[in-house]
C-alpha cells in the first residue's frame, strides 16, 4: 500500500480498507482527499502498523470477491444501487431513528444531557440528508445517465439548467461533509455506539440502529464521492471535448 495514495483511492480499490482505516480513527469520507502519509502525520498514527493492516487484507480468502469491485459496476447499475439500497434505506430508517430517540429522551428526561444531544443531532442529520435525495434522483442522476447515453449512442444532448455537473456535486458533497460531521459527534457522544451497562432495550436498539445507519451512510457517500461523481465529471468533459460535438447550452 503506497503512502502517497489518497484515502479515497485506497477505499475505492478495496472497500474493506474502510474498516481498517476506521479502527485507526480515520474517517475515510472527510479525509478522502488526503494521502495515507498525510493522515498518519496529522493524527500521529503508526504508519507501518496501518500499512501492514491494509496489506493483510489481500491475504484473506475471497479478496477478489466482485462484491467489493464497485468501481467496475456500470453507471446505470451503480445509480440504481444507490437509489434502491441507500436512498430507500435512509427514507425507511430515519423515522425509526427519530422515534426511538424521542422515546429514549423521554425516558431519561433532562437527567442525561448526552441523550438529549444525540436525539437533537439525529434530527439535524435527518434534516441535512433528506434534502438532497430528491435533487439527486430528479436532476443529477438522470443527467449522468444522459451523458453516458449521448456519448455511447452519439446522439444530441441538451445541458441542464444547473450548468456543469460540478455545480450540484459541490453542493451535495457539502451536505455530505456536514452529515459526516454530525455522525462523528454522535459517535463521540455514544462512545463509538457502546451501549451503557444499564441501558434499556429501547436505548440498545437506538444505538444499534445509529451504528448501522452510520455504516450505511459512509458506504453511500463513498459510492458517490469516489466513484459516481468523478465518473460523471469525466463523462461530461469527454462529451464536451468530442470533435464536432456541441450542446445547446454549452455550444
Amino acid at each position: 500500500m503506497k503512502t502517497k495514495s489518497t484515502i479515497g483511492e485506497i477505499v475505492t480499490a478495496d472497500y474493506r480498507a474502510a474498516g481498517v482505516l476506521e479502527t485507526f480513527g480515520i474517517d475515510f469520507c472527510n479525509e478522502g482527499d488526503k494521502t495515507l502519509l498525510e493522515v498518519c502525520e496529522e493524527q500521529h498514527l503508526e504508519k507501518e502498523a496501518l500499512e501492514k493492516s491494509l496489506k493483510d487484507l489481500n491475504a484473506k480468502p475471497g479478496h477478489q470477491d466482485p462484491h467489493w469491485n464497485y468501481v467496475e459496476w456500470d453507471t446505470g447499475f451503480l445509480i440504481e444501487f444507490i437509489v434502491h439500497a441507500h436512498h430507500t434505506y435512509i427514507r425507511e430508517t430515519l423515522p425509526e431513528l427519530i422515534r426511538l430517540g424521542e422515546k429514549v429522551a423521554r425516558e431519561h428526561g433532562l437527567s442525561r444531557v448526552g441523550i438529549q444531544e444525540i436525539h437533537r443531532l439525529s434530527q439535524a442529520l435527518a434534516d441535512e440528508i433528506t434534502g438532497h435525495l430528491e435533487e439527486e434522483e430528479r436532476l443529477v442522476f438522470p443527467y449522468i445517465l444522459g451523458l453516458e447515453s449521448a456519448l455511447n449512442e452519439n446522439v444530441s444532448f441538451t445541458a441542464p439548467e444547473f450548468g456543469r455537473v460540478e455545480s450540484p456535486i459541490r453542493e451535495i458533497e457539502h451536505q455530505h461533509t456536514q452529515a459526516v460531521e454530525v455522525l462523528q459527534e454522535i459517535r463521540r457522544l455514544t462512545n463509538q455506539y457502546r451501549v451503557p451497562a444499564k441501558a434499556s432495550a429501547d436505548q440498545s436498539a437506538w444505538y444499534a440502529l445509529l451504528k448501522e445507519f452510520d455504516a450505511d451512510m459512509h458506504l453511500h457517500i463513498h459510492l458517490e464521492k469516489n466513484i459516481l461523481f468523478p465518473r460523471a465529471m469525466a463523462l461530461e468533459e469527454k462529451l464536451l471535448e468530442r470533435k464536432g460535438y456541441t450542446t445547446i447550452w454549452f455550444g
